[in-house]
């Protein structure tokens, strides 16, 4: 049944009894990244549609005996996972149909080794529907999987929510790092976890020189440390190495969303994305974003419009001085980002999305991918 037949389904009538009450959401939860806003934001759509929701990090589900003691344990109808390595590789074995929601990662960088591809591959074919955030993950995904079918490979774009605390960076920065009066200088956000993939790096040493001709030029980094060898022998050396740059560990994203109304800009220098949520916050939030020229970053930011894309650190600094002497220029792009984060990723659509597919899981009329059912 293709997702569009099924939109008469949701919530009527006798089909309610039929569908799933019980239902195991698997993702990356630990470090309370991406991935996480995620799915709780879908787990929200789906409780108040009345499922009974199961949130498991992969992590643990080895701890408990395996995917098949939780579905048995919770009587589960149904599995709905983020990423297909770190909940494919345990969906792959379960005994309940499942859809797997590709978190970009899997396919931009653990789809490099064959030991995870392997793993994904099984995981892919096996599932009832795999969605992609974007158009270029899902062309991705069929470059890597040229048996999946775009009837069961579906676009559901990250919808977005904000609920900023009241946190004072300012206040932050003058306490932990001597900062004084943060709120009259240039401020570069970053956020996200500390890992490679993420190359918090990439920009560090250019802004340290700027900051050494200007010194209201800041960039400071919020997120958790996600590769402890990583942070030790690369992220460390350079944040001791580089003036005007400050890391903040541990912000809550309620905090990490008050940050975002207190600087100039949000930047993403990322190496490869799915499709970033810190970007598309930012966007709602009327902060103007300057991501890497990647094809998740390009897929949500048409350059000059809505945001600036750029390739290189000196680009990035003559794209982001420029845009600091044009507050016209400034304006333009947050008013262009916010329409369209109000077009393409609205909540009530993600909402629908899902409930479409949940719905179809249970009415199925074909095979699942690659005939497996």
């Amino acid at each position: 049944m293709a997702v569009e037949a099924v939109e008469h389904l949701v919530g009527l009538g006798p089909f309610c009894e039929r569908m799933p009450s019980a239902l195991l959401l698997l993702s990356p939860c630990r470090l309370k990244g991406g991935n996480f806003g995620t799915i709780f934001r879908i787990r929200s759509h789906l409780e108040k549609h009345g499922y009974n929701c199961h949130l498991w990090d992969p992590q643990n589900v080895e701890k408990c005996g395996g995917i098949n003691v939780l579905l048995n344990q919770y009587k589960i109808d149904l599995v709905l996972g983020i990423h297909a390595y770190h909940a494919g590789r345990f969906m792959k074995d379960s005994n309940v149909p499942y859809i797997l929601i590709l978190g970009g990662t899997d396919v931009n960088e653990f789809s490099k080794e064959e030991k995870y591809q392997k793993v994904m591959t099984a995981a892919i074919y096996k599932a009832r529907y795999v969605v992609a955030f974007s158009e270029s993950l899902q062309s991705r995904a069929l470059s890597l999987w040229p048996q999946l079918s775009l009837g069961n490979l579906t676009v559901i774009r990250q919808a977005v929510t904000t609920n900023p605390s009241n946190f004072c960076l300012s206040a932050h920065l003058l306490e932990h790092h001597g900062i004084v009066r943060a709120d009259e200088n240039h401020i570069f956000l970053f956020v996200g976890a500390i890992r490679p993939v993420k190359n918090p790096l990439f920009l560090m040493d250019e802004i340290s020189k700027w900051h050494e001709e200007n010194s209201r030029i800041f960039l400071v980094i919020i997120g958790h440390v996600a590769d402890d060898s990583y942070f030790r022998n690369d992220f460390e050396p350079a944040l001791n190495r580089c003036k005007g740059v400050v890391h903040i560990p541990g912000l809550s994203t309620a905090c990490a969303h008050a940050s975002m109304q207190q600087v100039f800009a949000l930047v993403n220098s990322s190496q490869s994305e799915g499709m970033s949520l810190a970007i598309l916050e930012a966007m709602k939030m009327k902060l103007p974003v300057l991501a890497r020229d990647i094809p998740g970053n390009s897929s949500i930011i048409q350059d000059g419009r809505n945001g600036l894309l750029f390739s290189t650190p000196e680009e990035f600094r003559e794209k982001a001085s420029a845009l600091m002497q044009n507050p016209l220029q400034r304006q333009h792009l947050v008013t262009q980002a916010e329409e369209f984060i109000a077009s393409h990723h609205n909540i009530e659509q993600e909402d629908a999305a899902y409930q479409k597919l949940i719905v179809s899981c249970q009415f199925p009329t074909g095979p699942a991918v690659n005939g497996y059912s």
